[in-house]
Order: C-alpha cells, then sequence, then structure tokens
C-alpha cells in the first residue's frame, strides 16, 4: 500500500505533482497543518531575502497606466515605486512593474530574491507554463527572463490580488497620475 508513505505524504505528494502549492502560498501553510507536516523552509528563504510585490495598471479609455512596487527585507517595508506611465495595456504595465522592480533588486545585497504578482498570465509566461502569443510582450518577456539570469536564486510566484493590495494600491495611484501629468481628468 503506497511504497510504506503515510495517507499524508501521498496527499502532499499529489499536491505538490499538481502545482497546488506553486499557486497560491497562504493555502500551502494551510495544508501543511492539516497534515501535521513540518513547516517548508525553501531554499530561498535561507539567509536574506528580499521579498517584492508587483503590479501594473492600466486605464485604456483614458489611455493611462501605472506600476507599482513593493521591496521587503526581513517584513519591513524598505523601498517603494509608483510610475505613472502613458498608454499601455494591463499585460504590458504588469511586464514593466517586473522589469523596473527586478532592475532593482539586482543592486540589493541579498542571498535571495522572491517576487509576487497578481498577474497569473506573467508569471506563467515566465515560468514557461503559458506561451507568450502577443508580440508586444515578447520584447518584455525576454528581457525578464535576461534579468532572472543575471542573479541566482529569483523566485517568481501567483498571489492572489488580495495578497497584492499595497503593490495594486501604488499602481493605481501611479495610473491616476499618468492621468493629470497628460491633461486627461481622473
Amino acid at each position: 500500500m503506497g511504497g510504506g508513505k503515510t495517507i499524508q505524504e501521498r496527499i502532499y505528494a499529489f499536491l505538490q505533482a499538481n502545482d497546488f502549492f506553486a499557486r497560491e502560498k497562504v493555502e500551502t501553510a494551510l495544508v501543511r497543518k492539516i497534515l501535521d507536516l513540518p513547516e517548508e523552509r525553501p531554499v530561498q528563504q535561507q539567509g536574506r531575502v528580499l521579498t517584492i510585490y508587483v503590479d501594473g495598471s492600466a486605464d485604456l479609455t483614458r489611455k493611462r497606466s501605472g506600476l507599482g512596487g513593493v521591496f521587503l527585507l526581513d517584513g519591513n517595508e524598505v523601498y517603494t515605486f509608483s510610475i505613472p506611465q502613458p498608454d499601455l495595456t494591463n499585460n504590458e504595465a504588469e511586464y514593466d512593474a517586473m522589469i523596473h522592480a527586478l532592475e532593482l533588486a539586482v543592486q540589493f545585497e541579498v542571498d535571495a530574491i522572491e517576487v509576487f504578482s497578481d498577474s497569473e498570465l506573467m508569471v506563467n509566461q515566465i515560468k514557461g507554463i503559458y506561451k507568450v502569443k502577443n508580440e508586444r510582450l515578447r520584447p518584455r518577456f525576454e528581457r525578464v527572463k535576461k534579468l532572472l539570469q543575471q542573479r541566482p536564486l529569483i523566485q517568481i510566484d501567483h498571489v492572489y490580488r488580495t495578497a497584492n493590495k499595497r503593490a495594486d494600491q501604488l499602481a493605481q495611484d501611479a495610473m491616476r497620475a499618468s492621468g493629470k501629468s497628460n491633461g486627461s481628468r481622473g
């Protein structure tokens, strides 16, 4: 029966094989508690870790967009960005926020970097799960891949919007500021 594994170990292996944990880190802790498994400490959590939340926002009607990001060290906010942008799609803004964050992240003296975004499309494209079909996203995707090669131990994961509120607010604020600077009413 099951090669000597407990029911908890088999359920955990099934969830892991089906990419459950990569989809939502919040649920990981709950599943571990239910299955009575020890708390996981991935490689990136050893040493000094820079945690980044990014988001992009776009209003195609008003032709404005914004980028937002939050950098955390040891759970403390150490840097934020809120950058107004001209007419971008939401996916372009998401990628531009990721690119800006990664360009800044390499300057931090840390052992690992973890980046979270609520853009499931972008995260899954970066991970190779989805193909990049949109030609306007392709150069951005290539830029992200190049930045990821510059630094070992960079992990990118999807989070739900509720876990990305601060970056979302910064992106929204930047989008509204973009509308004011180009004469749009916001």
